[in-house]
């Protein structure tokens, strides 16, 4: 047990290690995976490809929402730099946006994984919410405290946006596949 929560904590090194392409793939077949568990768990591919007769469509629609939600965490990278910056980091950008749109789809997948076995409130589904935004809260504040020499109260401070734009979205794909069961 202590061996598998001594690696999920050093994931961020190993990230960090990556160069080059080899992340820049990772950032995007995180955000297509991300993507298509939350079109698959809030049923919202079936409904597009039923709208149009032309599956390009909906090809297209999640293509672009996936672009979306990749840009969506390339900013909140640079905004939780910006952050640290203000608190008194000293570094740059450091891959930080990357890392973080690695981070975040891995950490949610328990829980987008989660969404198809459990109802939107039970109490797995909670688990699994605070355990991902736990973990990713852990990685995401030891990169920022790493890369930006600064403390680790710091460091999660300046995360703290991410983190809630992450546990939002989460949250969101969730509520919303309660209310797509309610609807069948």
């Amino acid at each position: 047990m202590r061996r598998a929560l001594t690696g999920v904590l050093h994931a961020g090194e190993w990230l960090r290690g990556l160069r080059g392409w080899p992340l820049a793939g990772a950032v995007v077949l995180a955000a297509l995976g991300q993507m298509a568990l939350m079109a698959l768990l809030t049923r919202e591919v079936p409904e597009v490809a039923a709208s149009y007769p032309d599956l390009r469509i909906p090809g297209l629609w999640l293509l672009l929402t996936t672009l979306v939600l990749l840009l969506g965490h390339l900013l909140l990278g640079v905004t939780t730099v910006v952050l640290a910056r203000a608190l008194g980091g000293r570094g740059g950008l450091h891959r930080t946006p990357a890392v973080l749109a690695v981070l975040a789809p891995l950490c949610s997948l328990p829980l987008l994984l989660g969404g198809f076995v459990a109802p939107p409130g039970s109490t797995l589904v909670q688990v699994l919410q605070f355990g991902g935004l736990l973990v990713l809260a852990a990685q995401l504040t030891r990169h920022i405290a790493h890369t930006q020499h600064m403390l680790v109260g710091r460091a999660f401070l300046a995360s703290t946006l991410a983190l809630l734009g992450e546990w939002q979205l989460a949250h969101a794909a969730v509520e919303q596949t309660g209310a797509h069961a309610g609807m069948l």
